[in-house]
Order: structure tokens, then C-alpha cells, then sequence
């Protein structure tokens, strides 16, 4: 083999189950690809080497979880405990990861959404060598195509790892249905103003309680589900507006969303409502937006005053389809630990562990109703036997098989345009500014963002 020969110390130095480790088993000559991988699958269960804690860096919700599952980890590892930060608010979140990586802090696991990932890669903060790790080769088949695009970067490199999955829908109070003479849900947003209507006929004062709070992961999703429900992708493949021109399903949605806050049909604070789940389940409204794992709250007795009469209908509109939303945790590339340590908490948070179980997946899944884009989960006779408990699952099927991934989320420039867009929206529906007006800015917004970083 002459100089393609390793000892074994050579390939100890190699890291263990690194990424590294693998892409040099894959690349060598037959016989050193053999061995390499051989002493890979031996080393498979070894002991993990210890030097030092993880650092672990998400969003603030339940922490308790978090905490309780590193600390397992730890625990079935000899892992000293990790350390762990929660950071509240969607928008803080981004502004803290981005602070500690400039200011030189290793994290080892963050949670992303799909609108930061882009810029965190083209920072140089995220590792990019995921798919080179055996168990994410395993993976990968069984993950929906629509979440590995949205883990993927613009060039196409899956980074993300699998944290939960679903959309929004929404949801309906059969009390009010019973009450107003409604048989059936509505399948087009006529069809919606107008059981709307009859509603606050029947003495239901605002039937609608929307998703229009000032952040991307509310009014910003909101814009899209509605859009995607009639067949309006807002841009092009481009990246350019389809919607500023003439009579476009996005112009409707705003003047019915008008018309929804002048006639009161939603509640006048409708922009100031953090969350509408906890509103809805008091029993006033009849209509909801809806995160879809809300949807075990709104029929949780300890939690809503309506529990059992909450069901989920596919979102009215000509097509039904929606978007598709796939939050992901990340590995950093200025790492705390050894590589081989980093992965094997990424496989303990984001897939099935050493032992064949999924710990994590499966208590999100039971405990919050979290989904995920991993089907061998969602498939479970258990899983779907969970969800059965809450929600209609074959409805809840059919709306994630109409759901797409938003990929105009990937460009840099895209949540500058949008937190500007939302404050548009809001500026229309409150009658500051008419719709001509706000669809050219719109459009003079993201010119001007596209001038100040590259369109892929």
C-alpha cells in the first residue's frame, strides 16, 4: 500500500467518530477505507473522552425540558453538566447568538430558525461538515424533503439538525358553530368572512383571534400561510415581488384583513396579542391562527375553558397550501469539547441515540405536541395515537402535504425587508396608509435591501 499505509496510532489521532474521521474513511484507497472504517464501528460505543462542559445556547421554551434532557445526556456519558442559556424574545435570540460569537464565545448547540441560518453560515460561525457524520447519513432518508430544504443553505448544504416541525392552522370552536347554525368549516376566506359574519350575528362579538403581533414567527408567518392558501408565493424565483402589481391574492388578503379590524371581527389589540392560543381558550372567539402544537392547549382541561370542542379544518383558501416550518438547533464551529463529544450530544438531541431510542424527539412529541420532520417519529403508532388525543391527524396530514418551505427566508437581506413589511402591514390595517402606498414601499424596501447584501 506504500505510503497510503496507517498505523493504528495515526488513525486513533484521527478523532474518534469525527466528521473528519469518516470523510478521510471515505476518501482513502480500499484497504485504508476498510480498516478505517472497521475501527470506526468498533469505536463506536467507546467511552466519549471528556475535557470540559458543552455549552448550549436556545430560545426560551420550557427550559426545564432542556435542562433535564443534557443533563441525561450527561448522565449516560460521564459528561461533565453542560452549561445552558435561555434567551428570551425571537428577535433578542438572534441579536444574543450574533454577540457572543463576535465576541469570541464557543457554542457548541444553538437553536435557528431558517431566516438566520444563511447569515450564521456566511459568518463562518456554523459548521458545515454535518452530512459527512455516519448517523446524519441515516437520518437524512427519513427526514420531509420540504424541512431538509429549509435546513439547507442557499448552496445547498444541510447544517441544520431536526428540533420540531409542523405550521400554522387554523382552528375552530364548535360551540360558536353550533350556536351560529355553521355545519362545516369554511373552505375559501369568503367563505370565512362570511361565517364571520353570521357569528357576530349570533352574539359572538369578535370571532377571530389572528396571529398579527409584530414578529416574524407571527404576523411575518401569517402573511405567507394566507398568501400560500390562495396561490400567492409573494416572489418570483428571482426574489422579485409578484404582488405590487394589479388584483394579486396577497392585495386581497390586506383589504380583508382590513376589513376584518374596521368591523371588528378580530378584537381591536389584534397587533398586540403575543399569544392567541391563550386568548381562544377562553371560550370568546370562535376562529384562531394557530402554532399546530397550540392545538393540544386549546384542548388541555387545565388550560382552556373549551377542551373537546377545538378542531382543526385545512386552511380556507383556493389551494390550501401553507408554509412549512422546521426551527433546527446547529453545531458551532469554534467547538468547547472534542468533535466526537459535540456530535454524539447533536445524535442524543436530534435523532435516535446509541441505545435506538429517541429521547428527545419523543418527549417534545408527548409532553408539547411538538412535531417533527422525522417520519419514522411522526409515523409511530404511539405518535399518531398522541395527536389523536388533540387534533384530526389524517386533516393534519393532508395540510402538511400542502405545505412549502418559504425559500426567499435564505436570502440576507430577507428579514430587514420584513420586519419593515410587517410595520407596513400594520400602518394599512390601522388606516395610516393606503394599499397603493404600502405595496410601493414594499417593493422601493427591498430594492433598497438587495443593494446592501448579495442575492443568491
Amino acid at each position: 500500500m506504500g505510503s497510503s499505509r496507517l498505523s493504528r496510532r495515526q488513525l486513533m489521532a484521527k478523532g474518534g467518530l469525527s466528521a473528519g474521521f469518516f470523510a478521510a474513511a471515505l476518501a482513502a484507497p480500499g484497504p485504508v477505507r476498510s480498516y478505517l472504517l472497521a475501527e470506526a464501528a468498533a469505536r463506536q460505543d467507546a467511552p466519549l473522552p471528556v475535557a470540559g462542559a458543552v455549552n448550549v445556547v436556545v430560545w426560551t421554551y420550557r427550559p426545564d425540558i432542556v435542562v433535564d434532557n443534557l443533563k441525561k445526556w450527561a448522565g449516560m456519558n460521564g459528561q461533565p453538566e453542560p452549561r445552558f442559556a435561555d434567551i428570551p424574545g425571537v428577535y433578542d435570540y438572534a441579536n444574543v447568538i450574533a454577540a457572543k460569537f463576535l465576541g469570541g464565545e464557543k457554542i457548541d448547540l444553538m437553536y435557528c430558525h431558517s431566516d438566520q441560518l444563511n447569515r450564521w453560515y456566511q459568518a463562518g460561525w456554523l459548521r458545515d461538515d454535518i452530512e459527512q457524520i455516519p448517523w446524519v447519513q441515516e437520518m437524512k432518508p427519513k427526514l420531509q424533503p420540504w424541512g431538509i430544504e429549509n435546513m439547507s443553505t442557499h448552496d445547498g448544504k444541510m447544517i441544520g439538525l431536526p428540533y420540531w416541525a409542523g405550521t400554522k392552522y387554523l382552528v375552530y370552536n364548535d360551540i360558536h358553530f353550533e350556536q351560529a347554525g355553521i355545519t362545516a368549516p369554511p373552505e375559501t376566506w369568503e367563505e370565512f368572512e362570511e361565517q364571520c359574519k353570521q357569528l357576530q350575528a349570533a352574539g359572538i362579538q369578535h370571532p377571530y383571534i389572528p396571529y398579527w403581533r409584530k414578529d416574524f414567527w407571527a404576523l411575518g408567518w401569517s402573511l405567507f400561510v394566507e398568501s400560500y392558501s390562495d396561490g400567492d408565493y409573494i416572489f418570483d424565483d428571482e426574489y422579485n415581488l409578484t404582488v405590487v402589481d394589479g388584483d394579486t391574492p396577497f392585495r386581497a388578503m390586506l383589504e380583508r384583513w382590513k376589513r376584518f379590524y374596521d368591523t371588528g371581527i378580530v378584537p381591536p389589540d389584534a397587533f398586540e396579542i403575543g399569544d392567541p392560543t391563550v386568548r381562544f381558550n377562553t371560550g370568546e372567539h370562535s376562529f384562531c391562527m394557530n402554532d399546530d402544537y397550540s392545538h393540544k392547549r386549546n384542548n388541555d382541561p387545565s388550560l382552556s375553558n373549551i377542551a373537546g370542542h377545538v378542531h382543526n379544518f385545512l386552511n380556507p383558501g383556493k389551494t390550501h397550501e401553507t408554509t412549512a416550518i422546521s426551527p433546527m438547533f446547529v453545531l458551532g464551529k469554534q467547538s468547547n469539547v472534542p468533535a466526537e463529544v459535540q456530535e454524539d450530544l447533536a445524535r442524543f438531541y436530534g435523532y435516535s441515540y446509541k441505545d435506538g431510542e429517541y429521547h428527545v424527539a419523543l418527549r417534545w412529541v408527548i409532553e408539547e405536541g411538538l412535531g417533527t420532520i422525522n417520519m419514522e417519529v411522526m409515523s409511530r403508532e404511539d405518535v399518531r395515537a398522541e395527536f389523536a388525543k388533540w387534533r384530526d391527524v389524517e386533516i393534519y396530514d393532508q395540510q402538511l402535504a400542502l405545505g412549502k418551505p418559504r425559500n426567499v427566508q435564505k436570502q440576507l437581506w430577507y428579514p430587514e425587508w420584513e420586519f419593515k413589511t410587517l410595520s407596513l402591514v400594520q400602518e394599512f390595517v390601522l388606516g395610516q396608509k393606503d394599499i397603493g402606498t404600502v405595496l410601493k414601499e414594499m417593493k422601493d424596501n427591498l430594492d433598497g435591501a438587495k443593494q446592501l447584501y448579495p442575492t443568491f
